[in-house]
């Protein structure tokens, strides 16, 4: 047990001024508590005691005002509390407030969250003397009320008149004939038909309403609306029966309550602003606890304002949010600021986390001390959303290796990364807010321009490129390739962005690789032709009049020859596939393959070539599938080993998807290194000559829109062209 104090006063009341504190906890943050009480405006008198069971007992044994929890919690802390409920409590613990039960939170006055006690030891100390006031002044007004009420009607001043049991005013106070007047009073049977009377001449100026006030039946207390002095003044009117001793006479008294109808007038316009706002609005009393928010607020959380008025502030945050609201509020008592904004995070009914920007504003009670505060409460999820979005957005923007910009509306540049200022030979926040059109030359900003113009009236297009010639800030005239996109919001046009990607070089090449490949054209069209029909005529010629090894010389540069004729012949049919523009034709699968095996077999009269009985299946394909098809087949029976009863075999299936075509040899008809050299579409050594008619066959199937495959199981090859079936035209 701490210090003891003899002497005092009753539980709850402090003593000359002095408060008298009992911590309950592990006196882990005894010293810094201390040294808070002990800077304290007001005498603060602490003592401790760790045994949680015996609080009753301590608490009855001392003069205490108010009871501090500090530390760790258990399950039996509410009901302990209980035992002292009259006295004010507070939690000073590091649990999380989402943590602490509500059993608990409904018996305590407030929360303070222990955090670091140096830090929030003099919070803890100023929410005491807080408590500990609020209780004893509570005390003084509830006192002072019950006297106010029992004089409050007899002392009322100015409008008083009396009335006799026939109705007849005997007697009225000189403000209340300054008001209503006498003479215009007539016989009648009751007070309302003689006010009425009385201001008979003013029909329209008078209505009578019946108000139920406060504590106050609504048939004892009338509000009159009466014209007066050029404005409308409101009386509350009471009847008071006097002792019998006065006869049968009636006191009526009338009480100008003018101001009191005018700010009631003015709060109930506030209150309908209130529920009305779009933003959440709450206040919470000194000790934390919502004691008001409209239906925004509690939407915006997913209660019924019913199920979230009452409850502690802490309930409705985030973890750790909580030390953050009463930081700002500290910082707020500490400076003559009289409100803050912060941003923090609130969980919704369902525990969602939402993102809002709360500008807080404190409220103070008459003396100026600390009695709760406003808030003003707005989602701002999707803010942060569009903010993170727009970092990402920024991040892509400054890491790109190309020249970027991004443009408002207007045409005014609003972000842009180091290329493009280098580019424009300016630094980036010099540039910023610029037109993009005086900046690029002449030509480049008309054609984006245009291509936004094409775009925007283009639903299903986003973005467009196109190929211009610009000049630097050093004017040295370069090639790029300009992709202009939209930038919308809601559907609405809000801007543009923009990338310059210098493709000089790749012109370049792509110019010199074109007029390489019509200069290798014409040699292979004419020059090659013509000199290989001339060689290998004169060779043949020669081979007659030769023997033995010479013989075989000739025999072997006229095969040569032969190999150079069929590459060059491969070589035109390429070109004839990337330069032709026919699109696909239906074709038979059957026709292309007797074709394709008939030429194979011309030139190799010994070849045995198997098809499997092609069924009639027609494909959608370029018209030089068959090319393709005897290419295989070539190869096939050229390079690859016999199978058991044939050189090659050519199988055709069908199903759903398509039409599959696949040639098959005994292996290795097809090195894998050349069908990965396909796969990876690259350039790497060709192992023979069945590498050019490889790349024959897959340009075709390509532009039949179809797919080539390789199998190498079991030795064997299967290469395989799966198209798309005529679906005009099934089996027969």
């Amino acid at each position: 047990m701490g210090q003891q104090r003899a002497g005092g006063g009753e539980n709850g009341d402090a003593v000359d001024g002095r408060i008298d504190v009992l911590c309950i906890g592990d006196r882990s943050s005894s010293g810094a508590i201390s040294e808070a009480a002990a800077d304290a405006d007001a005498p603060i008198s602490v003592a401790w005691t760790t045994d949680r069971r015996r609080i009753r007992t301590v608490a009855e044994a001392r003069t205490i005002d108010c009871v501090v929890i500090d530390g760790s919690l258990s399950e039996h802390t509410h009901e302990q509390v209980r035992q002292i409920e009259t006295l004010p409590v507070v939690l000073y613990t590091e649990t999380d407030p989402a943590n602490v039960s509500d059993k608990l939170l409904d018996v305590v006055d407030t929360l303070v969250d222990r955090g670091d006690p140096d830090d929030t030891a003099p919070f803890l100390i100023e929410k005491v003397v807080g408590l500990v006031s609020e209780r004893e002044e509570k005390s003084e007004y509830a006192l002072a009320q019950a006297l106010a009420r029992v004089d409050d009607d007899a002392a009322c001043e100015g409008y008083q008149f009396l009335v006799e049991p026939d109705g007849t005013i005997c007697w009225a106070s000189e403000p209340f004939e300054a008001v209503f007047p006498l003479d215009a009073a007539a016989d009648s049977g009751g007070f309302y038909e003689r006010l009425v009377a009385l201001l008979g001449d003013r029909p329209s100026a008078i209505r009578t309403v019946t108000r139920a006030q406060r504590g106050v039946d609504a048939t004892s207390e009338t509000v009159v609306e009466v014209p007066a002095d050029d404005e409308t003044r409101h009386f509350s009117h009471s009847a008071h029966e006097l002792p019998d001793s006065v006869g049968s006479l009636r006191l009526e008294v009338f009480r100008d309550v003018t101001p009191q109808v005018q700010r009631e007038a003015r709060l109930e316009l506030l209150d309908l602003l209130v529920e009305q706002a779009q933003d959440g609005l709450y206040t919470l009393d000194e000790n934390g606890v919502i004691d008001f928010c409209n239906e925004s607020f509690a939407e915006m959380l997913g209660y019924e304002r019913t199920e979230i008025i009452g409850r502690h502030a802490s309930k409705t945050l985030a973890e750790g949010e909580l030390e953050k609201g009463q930081r700002t509020l500290r910082h707020l008592e500490r400076t003559d600021e009289e409100s803050a904004t912060v941003d923090m995070t609130f969980l919704d009914r369902a525990g969602t986390r939402l993102e809002v920007s709360i500008h807080y504003t404190l409220l103070p009670s008459e003396d100026g001390s600390y009695a709760g505060l406003m808030g003003v409460v707005r989602d701002i999820t999707e803010r942060k959303e569009r903010e993170r979005a727009l970092e990402q957005y920024q991040t892509l923007v400054e890491s790109a290796g190309d020249p970027m910009y991004v443009l408002d509306a207007e045409g005014r540049i609003e972000l842009l990364n180091e290329p493009m200022a280098s580019f424009f030979g300016r630094e980036k926040d010099a540039v910023v807010g610029e037109r993009i059109n005086e900046l690029l030359p002449e030509a480049g900003g008309e054609r984006g321009d245009r291509a936004l113009k094409s775009i925007l009236g283009d639903e299903s297009r986003t973005f467009e490129s196109f190929e211009s010639w610009l000049a630097d800030a050093n004017g040295t005239q370069r090639l790029y390739e300009v992709t202009v996109g939209v930038i919308e919001d809601d559907e609405e046009f809000v801007g543009s962005v923009g990338t310059l990607r210098d493709i000089t070089e790749r012109e370049r090449r792509r110019e010199e690789l074109d007029l390489l490949r019509q200069v290798f054209a014409r040699v292979l069209r004419h020059n090659l032709r013509s000199e290989l029909s001339i060689i290998m005529g004169n060779t043949e010629v020669v081979m007659e009049e030769l023997e033995g090894p010479s013989r075989e010389l000739a025999e072997t540069v006229l095969e040569r020859g032969r190999r150079l004729e069929e590459t060059a012949r491969k070589a035109r049919a390429i070109e004839s596939v990337l330069d032709s523009e026919a699109g696909r034709t239906t074709q038979r699968v059957e026709q292309v393959v007797d074709r394709a095996v008939t030429a194979v077999e011309d030139e190799h009269p010994d070849a045995v070539i198997e098809t499997d009985g092609s069924p009639s299946l027609s494909v959608r394909a370029h018209p030089n599938l068959v090319v393709a098809v005897e290419n295989l087949v070539d190869n096939a029976v050229e390079h690859g080993e016999t199978l058991a009863t044939c050189d090659a075999r050519v199988e055709v299936e069908s199903d759903r998807d398509g039409v599959s075509l696949s040639v098959v040899d005994g292996g290795p008809g097809l090195p894998e290194c050349e069908c990965k050299a396909l796969n990876q579409e690259s350039e790497t050594p060709l192992e023979h000559g069945s590498g050019l008619g490889l790349w024959l066959v897959n340009w075709i199937v390509e532009r039949s829109g179809g797919a080539l495959g390789f199998d190498h199981t079991d030795g064997r090859t299967t290469v395989t062209i799966e198209l798309d079936g005529d679906p005009e035209s099934g089996p027969d």
